[in-house]
């Protein structure tokens, strides 16, 4: 596939993608991975027993969102973060309340929203080659969302 954008490991056309920070779209992602995950604990009893008796609902946490792309496309989101700062410099201290990935995958949109998004790290590859210079970021958030469903809530 020409220009193709992977998202956890699918592949998808960038004319397929849609990705914004509260509102503001970005195109020309290379690569965007995330995760989550709940860690439930297991319940002991004292007795003779020495076996689990339960578990808990669990912790929610979250794998970094990681987005890959062109070093221009990485400046353009570096700029926007660092606009919604306190400082107006700092783009690793502004909180983007919302960011919105939306994506076809066998005819069906797709729609992934994270919560609370914060730049935590920058990866730079300058290689040789034909292609445009990458930049990897990672960042934070404390929700996904995907279609409207929840794994559980960030809250619990």
């Amino acid at each position: 596939m020409i220009n193709e954008t992977r998202i956890n490991g699918f592949a998808c056309g960038w004319n397929d993608i849609r990705f914004a920070f509260d509102g503001e779209l970005f195109t020309g992602a290379t690569s965007i991975q995330f995760g989550h995950a709940i860690e439930p604990e297991f319940v002991y009893e004292s007795g003779s027993h020495n076996g689990p008796v339960g578990q808990t609902r669990g912790k929610y946490t979250t794998d970094p969102l990681v987005i890959e792309g062109p070093t221009f496309l990485i400046e353009e989101l570096r700029k926007y973060f660092a606009q919604r700062s306190p400082t107006g410099i700092h783009y690793g201290r502004a909180i983007i309340a919302r960011a919105v990935l939306q994506y076809i995958q066998n005819d069906d949109v797709v729609t992934e929203e994270f919560t609370n998004v914060r730049w935590i790290k920058d990866t730079v590859s300058h290689s040789e080659g034909g292609g445009p210079l990458m930049t990897t970021v990672e960042m934070t958030f404390m929700e996904l969302i995907i279609n409207n469903m929840r794994l559980a809530s960030g809250n619990e």
